[in-house]
């Protein structure tokens, strides 16, 4: 209605940073489940704030002949960022897994619950540490990205296209008059 969204990417970043962080001490301390996914409902409504609210952005920030070209390499590169992110996550936590101490670390839960007491705990340690390192490492990409969008322009949403008079789109024009 405003036709203003950067205060919403911001916020939305901003929270999605602070439960990444949240959901990696969780993770270190071994805090139970119900805290992790009210964590990541919050990031779930941060992120859900920003990518559909840029998506926008972005389509406003073309001419309407580039819209398809501006929307399709948007989603290009998030799903690209999506499994750069998926590929970055696994190497960090099988990197933590096998500096571990614990050689076991790489078995099955079945087998990891029938370790010891005392190898448990230092294979359950050393799953904690590698899982809660992923989350820092991603909370710091989103941080970068925080600070990011400050540098991003805010261009007013445009609240119509110009039309032509068969009623069409005119594509010939930028509605924002540049």
């Amino acid at each position: 209605r405003t036709g203003r969204y950067k205060v919403m990417t911001i916020l939305g970043l901003f929270g999605a940073c602070l439960s990444l962080l949240f959901i990696a001490a969780a993770a270190r301390l071994g805090a139970g489940a119900v805290l992790i996914e009210v964590a990541l409902i919050a990031m779930g409504l941060g992120l859900g704030l920003v990518m559909p609210t840029l998506t926008v952005a972005i389509q406003n920030a073309v001419v309407i002949a580039d819209l398809g070209v501006a929307t399709s390499a948007s989603a290009y590169c998030r799903s690209l960022g999506g499994g750069l992110g998926v590929a970055l996550s696994g190497a960090i936590l099988t990197t933590g897994l096998q500096k571990g101490s614990a050689q076991e670390a790489g078995q099955g839960l079945a087998q990891i619950a029938s370790l010891p007491p005392d190898l448990r705990m230092q294979v359950m340690e050393v799953y904690r540490h590698s899982i809660s390192l992923t989350f820092v490492v991603a909370a710091v990409i989103t941080a970068v990205a925080f600070l990011l969008l400050f540098r991003l322009p805010e261009i007013r949403l445009c609240s119509q296209r110009n039309q032509n008079a068969t009623g069409k789109l005119d594509i010939r024009e930028d509605p924002r008059g540049a």
